[in-house]
């Protein structure tokens, strides 16, 4: 806020000078109205018609005017706190927030290589003979030989291992752009859940292949998704998959990995989203958790010497928005008037819609579309005498029937 108010611009000379104090990564507007947007979805600032965004937290307001700011920064932030916080800024005693600022101004200093996906890197995944991108990690299959007791009497003889079963294997994979892997993904959120053969390649930042792990007949068992955090700094959208095999051949092998190419895109953050269908209105939700899916299989289980599982279905767990104090009167009014009958029904289900955005916020790489959700329960948390309100949160559970994945 203090960027956009330099009578030099909203960048300014004098604003790049004294920001390069505080951090060495170069400022930008995207960067200040990306800060500023989740400082707004937080609470600690809010919008204020033609006056724009003023500073609505006491604690915060006076850490920046006790900053070591030019007098320019500080006669302009002065001019955008609220009357009643700037009244009891005057006469709250001094309490320092370290970062607050950078915070507000800029994006939080991370390691790089948190926001770093490499496309081909160490690891990548192939799914029916295409490049499906790269992966963070990878965890082959688990191998166990079940025995079987043999003989009669007192004792118990375990003669051989008579079946051969496969665990698991997982893997994380940023979502970036439009492949196979989506592909499969959208297939299964579909109903979808035909199998797929494919292998995990491991090999060096030269390109030569060190291992590869194929798989057949794989079918996919889980779905978990990141937390989507207006607060959390530069992480990364990172899927967490799992899937069973039907066979694995893991040999050693040789020769120059078909590594993906790389993607020009960057990789989606899990800060920077919007959430919209919920009747209120409530635009400035300050977390959201996607339900995760699982799918159980009938049948033997899979392995080496068994045959295909037959038939899975599909489960999704519960989706959770955090909204803050601002929208917890709307949504408690909303909730109390939904369950006034004793019921929920389907007909009364919302469709709600999260979009995943760039570094500007106006720009959508991919959403994700959430049918039938039914009101399952909602939490607040504990009031306590001297607190702060505007940190405290109230959260909305609701049962999923259905979700959708899209990429731009």
């Amino acid at each position: 806020m203090a960027a956009e108010g330099c009578a030099a611009g909203p960048l300014g000379r004098d604003t790049l000078q004294w920001l390069g104090r505080l951090q060495a990564a170069p400022p930008t507007l995207a960067k200040v109205r990306a800060a500023i947007e989740r400082l707004r979805r937080a609470g600690p600032v809010a919008r204020a018609g033609a006056r724009g965004t003023v500073i609505d937290d006491p604690l915060l307001a006076d850490h920046l005017l006790a900053m070591d700011a030019p007098d320019l920064h500080r006669r302009h932030i002065c001019g955008h706190i609220r009357g009643h916080t700037r009244r009891h800024t005057r006469r709250h005693a001094r309490r320092r927030a370290p970062g607050l600022l950078c915070w507000l101004l800029l994006d939080p200093a991370e390691p790089a290589m948190a926001t770093v996906t490499r496309a081909g890197g160490a690891l990548s995944l192939e799914l029916d003979g295409l490049s499906a991108g790269g992966l963070r990690s990878a965890q082959p299959a688990s191998l166990r030989v079940e025995p079987a007791p043999a003989g009669p009497g007192p004792e118990v003889v375990v003669r051989s291992g008579v079946r051969v079963v496969l665990g698991e294997m997982v893997a994380q994979a940023d979502l970036v752009e439009p492949g196979p892997l989506v592909d499969w993904l959208q297939a299964v959120l579909a109903g979808d859940l035909s199998p797929r053969d494919g292998a995990v390649l491991q090999s060096d930042f030269n390109g030569k292949l060190l291992r590869r792990i194929g798989f057949r007949g794989a079918r996919m068992t889980a779905l978990a998704w990141p937390a989507l955090d207006a607060s959390a700094a530069r992480q990364p959208f990172t899927l967490g998959l799992r899937w069973l095999a039907e066979a694995v051949d893991d040999a050693p092998t040789k020769g120059q990995a078909r590594l993906p190419a790389t993607s020009r895109r960057k990789p989606m953050l899990t800060s920077n989203f919007r959430l919209a269908g919920l009747p209120f209105g409530a635009d400035l939700a300050t977390r959201v958790e996607l339900p995760a899916v699982d799918l159980q299989w009938t049948g033997d289980d899979l392995g080496l010497h068994r045959r295909a599982l037959s038939a899975g279905r599909r489960t999704f767990g519960e989706a959770v928005v955090t909204l803050g104090m601002r929208q917890a009167d709307a949504a408690r009014s909303w909730v109390q008037t939904l369950v006034s009958d004793g019921r929920v029904d389907d007909s009364e289900g919302l469709a709600l819609r999260v979009d995943l955005l760039d570094a500007t916020l106006k720009t959508v790489l991919a959403s994700v579309d959430l049918g039938g959700c039914l009101l399952r329960g909602m939490d607040e948390d504990p009031i306590a005498v001297g607190a702060n309100e505007v940190v405290r949160q109230l959260r909305l559970r609701f049962a999923v029937a259905s979700l959708k994945l899209g990429l731009a």
